[in-house]
This record gives C-alpha cells, structure tokens and sequence, in this order.
C-alpha cells in the first residue's frame, strides 16, 4: 500500500511540477485507476486479517 501511496504522491509531484505537458483527464484516470487499486488491496488485506481473527480464535 505504500508504493500505491508513493506512486499517487509521485503523480501529484509530477503535475505540480510539469502540469503544462498533462492531459487533465488522462492523469485523473491513471490517479483514479492507482486509487482503485489501492481500495482493492485494502480490501484484501481486511478479508485476510478477519480470517486470521476467526481461525486464531478456533485455534485456541
């Protein structure tokens, strides 16, 4: 999830910097798409960490 963060954060950097050579869109797509897949992972780790909770908890 940090790289996610980082790539978002390098993004943002990028338009700061060069936000001339930028189509508006584009970059709200790909900062959309790298956001999505963020949540995505997020998500996973969620399902993983109440698998863990229910099998730590039979397991004792």
């Amino acid at each position: 999830m940090a790289t996610l963060e980082q790539c978002q954060h390098a993004i943002f950097d990028h338009i700061y910097r060069y936000g001339e050579v930028f189509d508006k869109l584009m970059a709200e797509e790909v900062l959309l798409a790298v956001h999505q897949l963020e949540d995505a992972v997020r998500l996973e780790l969620f399902h993983l960490k109440l698998a863990k909770a229910f099998l730590a908890f039979e397991l004792k």
